[in-house]
């Protein structure tokens, strides 16, 4: 049987993006007026969405909140990763090369 296609996650798979996250998600909780939670308790919602995270960490969050908390979330990470592009996690390059090459 050939391989064609093989497909991976990008985050915390291929590159270590768990600085990122946390980052991005303590700059939302300035934003919002929120407790900043530490970088383990933001790193405990890795995994989970936007939405689902948060909640995590602010049980009793507003459904209001959460809907201008997730896009501004999703802005400032994206922002974040053009100004300091993750690492790739040791290895990587190789089995995508090796990959590439079969």
């Amino acid at each position: 049987m050939s391989i064609k296609v093989v497909i991976f996650d990008f985050d915390g798979t291929l590159a270590d993006t768990r600085k990122t996250i946390v980052l991005a998600k303590q700059e939302t909780m300035r934003f919002a007026g929120l407790e900043v939670k530490d970088e383990e308790t933001c790193a405990s919602t890795i995994g989970y969405s936007a939405r689902a995270g948060f909640k995590k960490l602010y049980p009793d969050i507003t459904e209001d909140l959460l809907d201008v908390l997730v896009p501004k979330y999703r802005s400032t990470f994206d922002a974040l990763i053009q100004e300091m592009p993750p690492e790739l996690f040791p290895g990587t390059r190789k089995v995508l090369s090796d990959l590439k090459e079969k």
